[in-house]
Parts: structure tokens; C-alpha cells; sequence
């Protein structure tokens, strides 16, 4: 085996051990919240009407209404449930793959073990940081509708660079087809997308003083439908009905005050309480590899400064809207901001050091790296982190017994058909893979999705610390 078949060999061990908490967890993990409510609509009015119904009633995620509306378990029936953890792992891996195949296209010249070892530090950095695990891989509809349309965004990037690199009309068609899925599937990757497409476009025109024409027809193509995203019917009837639940506040100056401070607070979080800053010193071998054509973008004080702040203006253009709209902003929305801003922030560092040390080639060597990895695999253990919860909650059996738990559920329902059901309260409750309980109140709405895909005239819980009409 030669030197660097070895650096390769450990560069997938490096993966391997990053990811097996994550894959390892998820046979745990059980449907919650709005998986009820699509499964019911999809039994019910089945795929065409469920997509129409979701389009002029609730949201414009016409691509990810229809992708949960044919892969979904439980439209499939109560076995379902059983394999429900299957498309999380499918989710993880595609992840892993994309964001390989990414690093590839972003460091063609680059040894195999360095995009391996690179990647190892991006999967490490951004699961540490990872704001919600269970809305961004464990929950279903929010899974499919994140972070599947984060891998679709880092497919179509690669489309784009290969398109770039030479015109051919297969790749364009692919292009225009990215172009019409990638806004039907989640509004805040579409902010993160289209405004970096549009900032390396402008970088571009700044350098060469012109944009092909094949760029501009693709970007056009994804603006129409971004329109016909954002412009869904569904979208007003959502905003009106969050506007009257008195969550959403229409005050433009504390809107905005208020992203800054929650933009600023994540930002600070991913780089200072974060192995961000290990991962630029541990990512430097691969940094000199960036593909020139990008390298040029980036020529002057002025592109740099322009990059510089169009990171900082992208995380807040993407927090901004969904505070106005809904008043609150779930961490599911910041799953993909933080890997987006995590690789924004290692090109804009690699670009500031190369102005002010003049010439960044430092290398690590394979000894030094073995050395870093065990340091972090420490400092994952001993701080508080994705990682170490997922350790804590299958190492004391919180993650095993919630699945009892769950299991528990479903039985008591079986043997009770069109019974009125009364839980105790979900005792063991993981973070890494739990969204929330039933309610004491029968007739709220996620106990009544539960009910009907159930079978049972009613479900909730028995919890008398809960202010709910049936414990007065």
C-alpha cells in the first residue's frame, strides 16, 4: 500500500467514525408533528389533490410537497413507521456524497486523501455546530424539505461549474431543470442559492466585464420560478394565519434590529465556540488547490471586501424573512445557513490570508494531522456538543427507551381502535432525534393528525402541569 493509499484509508476512517453516531441513532427515531398531517392528506385526497391543497392552502415548496407525497413511509401504510429512520440515513449519506463531489469539483487538482481529509473536517465542523440534527435529518418533512433541498443546492452548483468549465447542451438542460426544482423546495435555500449565484455572477462581470449568455438564461429560469415559489397562493393564506395567531410582528426597524443580533450571535457561536478556526488551519493542504478560475474572482481588495460582506448580508438576508413572516425562526432554517456560512467563512479566511501573508501555502503533515483529529475527538467529548449528546443518550438508553416508548404507543392504539387514548407524558426524550409529545388538549391539531392516522377517536397526554381545558 503506498503513502498516500494509507492517507486515504485513514481519511475514510476519519468519515467513518464522524458519521456512525449520527447513522447508528436514527433506528430510534419516530415521526412527529407534521408527518401525521401528510400522511393523512396524501390517504385521504392522494398525490394530485395533496399538492394542490398544499400549493393555494399552505406553501409554494411545490418540489418538496411532491417528493414527501411519493416517498414518505407512512403514505405506505402503519408499517411505515418501522422504516420510517430509513431516508435519515439516506439523507446523511447523500449529504456526505454531495459535499465530496463538491470538494472535487471545487479542488481538481488536489490529492484524493486531501478532499478526503477536507471533507472530514467540514462533516466534523458542521455536525458539531449543526443547529438541530433531528429537524435537519431525524424528522422527515423537515429533512426533505432542508436539508434534501442543501444537497439539490450543492448539486446544482456542481451542474454550474461543469457548465462553465464546457457548454454542453446536456449539461444545460440539466441546468434549467436544477433551475425549475431548486425553488420548489425550500425558501431559505433559495435566498442562500440565488444570492450566491448572483454575487459570483457580479465577481465575474467585475473581471471579465461581461456574463455568458448560457448564465444568464439559467438564472433567469430560476428567477421565474423562485416567483412562482414565493408568489403560491398558500404562502399568503400561511402568513395571514400566523399574522392572527399574533406571533409575527410587522415592525420593519425591530425586525431587522433583531436579525442582526440573532445573525451576529449564530455567526459568533459557528466560529469562536466552534472547531471552525481548527478546521481553516486543518483544511490549509487543500486551500492551494482551488480551482484558478475562482482564485481570479477574488483579485483586489475591493472583490474581497465585496466577499466579505455579501457573507455576512446573505446569513441576514436569510434570517430576515422568516422572522417577518412568522415571528419566530426554528433552528431548522439555520441548518443549512451554517454550512453554508461554514464554507463561505474558510474561502473568505483563505483569501484574507493570502492578501496579508502574501503567499498562504502552509502544509500540515500526516503526523500533525493525526494529532489534530485526536485532539478534537477530545474536545468533542468533553464539550457540549452534537456529538457528545448523541454519545450520552445511547450510552444511558434514553435513545433505545424512547424508541420503547414509541413502540408502546402504537400498540396501546392497535389493540383500541376508535377508542379514546391517554398517554403518559414520553418520559425519555433524546434531543438529537425528539421534536415533541402529544398534548394534554385532544382537539389540538398534531393530536388530531395522530388520532386519525391512528385509528382512534382521540389521543393526548394525561399531563396535569399542562394548562388544558380536559384537566380543569
Amino acid at each position: 500500500m503506498s503513502n498516500n493509499q494509507k492517507k486515504e484509508f485513514l481519511g475514510f476512517i476519519l468519515i467513518i467514525l464522524i458519521l456512525s453516531p449520527f447513522i447508528y441513532i436514527s433506528q430510534y427515531s419516530f415521526p412527529s408533528y407534521d408527518d401525521y398531517n401528510f400522511a393523512n392528506l396524501y390517504n385521504k385526497l392522494g398525490f394530485i389533490k395533496t399538492q394542490l391543497m398544499w400549493y393555494f392552502e399552505w406553501s409554494g415548496r411545490y418540489t418538496s410537497s411532491a417528493i414527501i407525497g411519493f416517498m414518505h413511509p407512512m403514505n405506505y401504510g402503519y408499517s411505515g413507521l418501522f422504516f420510517y429512520f430509513v431516508p435519515s440515513i439516506v439523507i446523511i449519506l447523500g449529504l456526505v456524497i454531495s459535499l465530496f463531489r463538491f470538494i472535487s469539483e471545487l479542488f481538481p487538482t488536489a490529492e484524493k486523501y486531501q478532499k478526503l481529509f477536507f471533507l472530514a473536517g467540514i462533516l466534523f465542523t458542521y455536525l458539531y455546530i449543526m443547529p438541530s440534527p433531528v429537524q435537519g435529518f431525524y424528522w422527515l418533512v423537515g429533512a426533505w424539505i432542508y436539508m434534501l433541498a442543501t444537497i439539490t443546492a450543492l448539486e446544482f452548483s456542481i451542474l454550474l461549474i461543469k457548465l462553465n468549465d464546457k457548454y454542453t447542451k446536456r449539461r444545460l438542460a440539466f441546468a434549467l431543470i436544477f433551475a425549475v426544482i431548486l425553488p420548489g423546495m425550500c425558501e431559505i435555500i433559495d435566498i442562500l442559492f440565488i444570492s450566491t449565484y448572483f454575487l459570483v455572477l457580479f465577481l465575474t462581470f467585475l473581471k471579465k466585464q461581461s456574463i455568458s449568455k448560457v448564465n444568464i438564461l439559467v438564472f433567469i429560469v430560476f428567477l421565474i420560478f423562485t416567483g412562482v415559489a414565493f408568489g403560491a397562493p398558500g404562502n399568503s393564506v400561511r402568513a395571514q394565519t400566523v399574522v392572527n395567531s399574533g406571533l409575527a410582528s410587522k415592525n420593519l426597524l425591530l425586525i431587522m434590529i433583531e436579525t442582526v443580533k440573532i445573525g451576529f450571535k449564530y455567526m459568533f457561536k459557528w466560529t469562536f465556540l466552534s472547531p471552525m478556526l481548527i478546521l481553516f488551519v486543518f483544511s490549509s493542504p487543500i486551500l492551494n488547490h482551488l480551482k484558478g478560475d475562482f482564485k481570479s474572482l477574488i483579485d483586489s481588495k475591493f472583490s474581497l471586501l465585496i466577499l466579505s460582506f455579501s457573507v455576512l448580508f446573505i446569513v441576514f438576508l436569510s434570517i430576515f424573512p422568516v422572522l417577518w413572516s412568522s415571528g419566530i425562526a426554528p433552528d431548522r432554517i439555520y441548518n443549512p445557513i451554517a454550512l453554508f456560512y461554514l464554507i463561505s467563512l474558510i474561502f473568505t479566511l483563505y483569501f484574507w490570508s493570502k492578501l496579508i501573508f502574501k503567499k498562504f501555502d502552509f502544509q500540515l503533515s500526516s503526523s500533525s494531522i493525526i494529532v489534530i483529529s485526536i485532539f478534537l475527538f477530545f474536545y468533542t467529548i468533553i464539550g457540549r456538543n452534537n456529538f457528545s449528546r448523541i454519545l450520552i443518550e445511547l450510552k444511558s438508553g434514553m435513545a433505545k427507551n424512547y424508541a420503547l416508548e414509541m413502540r408502546s404507543q402504537y400498540q396501546l392504539c392497535k389493540d383500541n381502535p376508535r377508542r379514546n387514548i391517554v398517554f403518559t407524558p414520553v418520559i425519555n426524550r433524546p434531543n438529537t432525534i425528539f421534536i415533541n409529545d402529544l398534548h394534554c388538549d385532544s382537539t389540538h391539531w398534531e393530536n388530531q393528525s395522530f388520532s386519525v392516522f391512528h385509528g382512534v377517536s382521540s389521543a393526548r397526554t394525561n399531563d396535569v402541569n399542562s394548562p388544558c381545558s380536559e384537566n380543569r
